[in-house]
Order: C-alpha cells, then sequence, then structure tokens
C-alpha cells in the first residue's frame, strides 16, 4: 500500500503551476483534491470534495448509473472522500475510428439513461442565457451588435420542449480513457443530473472531437434514445454562453472567441437559408 497520502493524480507540471499560481495570490477553482491509493494489487482514486454533501451527490449518481459501466466502479465514500476504482486505457483519440466508436457509444448510452422532456418554459434555461450573454457582453467580450444577434438567434432556436437528464458535463479527452469495455468518464466531479442533455457533446465537440461528434445524435436516436437534434443548436449556444462565463471568472479570457458564437450564427443563417421554398 502506498503512503497514507497516496500519490496526487496531477502530474509534477500541473502540480509546480498550482504552487506558482498559489505563491502568485492566484485562485484555484477546482476545489477537488484527487490521489491515487493502492491497497495491496487494488488500485484506486480518492477525490476529496469541499463538503460532504457533494460526496454523497456523485456517489448517489454513481451507484445510479453503475449498470452502464460509463464512470469508474464506486467503491466507497468516507464523509467528503469518494473512492472509486481504477480504469485502465489510453486517452481517446479523434482520429481513431475505434475511439470515435467507443465516445458514441459513450454518449448514446449515457443520453438513454432515464432522460426527462419537459417545457422550456418550466425552466431558467432561457433567462439563464440571456443573462450569460449580456455578461459577457458588459466585459467586452461581446459587442453590442452581436449580442442583439445572439438574442434573437437564442429566440429563434428556443424549443417548446427540452430533454434534461445525467450528462457528463467537462466532456474533455483528457477526461475520457478507452478502456477494454470502451469510454469511462473518469471525472466523477464531472457527472451532473437534472443537466440539459447535449451539453457534454457540445463541449467535447467544441475542444476535441469537432464535427466527429456530429453523428452521435442520429445515431442516439437509432438507438431507441430521445432525439436530441431538435435542441441541439440550442444546447451549443447555451454551452458558449456558460463556457465563456466560466472562463471570465477564472481568468481565461483567450478562450472567449466571438468567431465561436459567429460560427452558431452562421449555422442558423444557412439552416434558415435552407428552410426557404
Amino acid at each position: 500500500m502506498t503512503g497514507a497520502s497516496g500519490k496526487s493524480a496531477n502530474p509534477w507540471w500541473r502540480r509546480l503551476q498550482l504552487a506558482w499560481q498559489a505563491l502568485l495570490g492566484r485562485q484555484r477553482h477546482k476545489s477537488n483534491e484527487t490521489r491515487f491509493r493502492d491497497f495491496g494489487e487494488l488500485r484506486s482514486k480518492q477525490v476529496a470534495f469541499p463538503d460532504s454533501a457533494e460526496a454523497r451527490r456523485v456517489e448517489t449518481l454513481l451507484r445510479e448509473s453503475a449498470a452502464l459501466e460509463l464512470f469508474p466502479p464506486f467503491m466507497f465514500r468516507l464523509e467528503s472522500t469518494v473512492w472509486v476504482r481504477f480504469v485502465p486505457g489510453h486517452r481517446p483519440n479523434p482520429r481513431d475510428p475505434g475511439d470515435l466508436e467507443a465516445m458514441c457509444r459513450f454518449f448514446t448510452a449515457l443520453y438513454r439513461f432515464r432522460p426527462v422532456e419537459c417545457r422550456l418554459d418550466q425552466t431558467d434555461l432561457q433567462p439563464r442565457l440571456i443573462a450569460r450573454l449580456r455578461i459577457l457582453c458588459k466585459a467586452g467580450r461581446l459587442d453590442q451588435v452581436r449580442l442583439i444577434e445572439l438574442e434573437q438567434l437564442a429566440e429563434r432556436l428556443r424549443p417548446p420542449m427540452v430533454w434534461t437528464g445525467l450528462d457528463y458535463i467537462d466532456a474533455l479527452a483528457k477526461n475520457f480513457i478507452i478502456g477494454r469495455r470502451g469510454a469511462v468518464g473518469v471525472d466523477i466531479e464531472a457527472i451532473g443530473d437534472g443537466e440539459l442533455l447535449g451539453t457534454g457533446l457540445a463541449k467535447a465537440r467544441h475542444r476535441w472531437l469537432g464535427e466527429a461528434a456530429d453523428p452521435f445524435l442520429d445515431a442516439l436516436v437509432a438507438g431507441g434514445g430521445p432525439d436530441l437534434r431538435p435542441q441541439y443548436a440550442y444546447t451549443q449556444l447555451q454551452f458558449l454562453a456558460h463556457y465563456g462565463v466560466q472562463n471570465l471568472v477564472r481568468g481565461k479570457q483567450g478562450r472567449i472567441r466571438a468567431d465561436d458564437f459567429d460560427a452558431l450564427l452562421s449555422a442558423a443563417s444557412n439552416a434558415d437559408g435552407s428552410r426557404q421554398p
């Protein structure tokens, strides 16, 4: 067995970066501490959450979704710390057809798991979207003309009904492992419930999967899952607005690109044009 503290999940360069940021007085926004622990031949990953309520939430979701085998197997929880089994494998490669197939199966299985359809006006999604777009404008990341166009786009795209449920909201490549049974989301902190379905896929598409993610929604429908295609453009806009504000408060303003919003405006304009008689 390793020492009491175990081995940090962060590589040495990341630990050095965090230490340097602390010296500069920069706030660390991710408050979970992750370490690897070995108990004999049993390798585990432990995640210490800021409080026991968050740890219980993650434990519940891991237990409820265990049959899907999309996340590391839950071991046990002690107050605010959760232990899961270590999952061996490799990071997915978006140019590998086998890895893409595994990612498609991941999102298909995830979005088929107890989705809930509800009226959009019964949620706070639309006011939150508008508020975030206005924050980005006030912060100088969007100009006034774009803000007006995006508010109009939000109104045009808003579907009367939306699907919500379990999603993997921080779907970066580094947060997946392609293991023996397929893709596994190893960042258990990123499991969210009651989310606008397609949010995780929108982030994966934006950050690393690109257009290779687009067929996943068709595969979801073919597999008997909810049809997220009518809400997907709206979900992408929701994601970009949230992602923009998130990066704003984290001091990563370079990741907020007006071009990303322009691409959605252009795609919506092209779609409107293709529907003209």
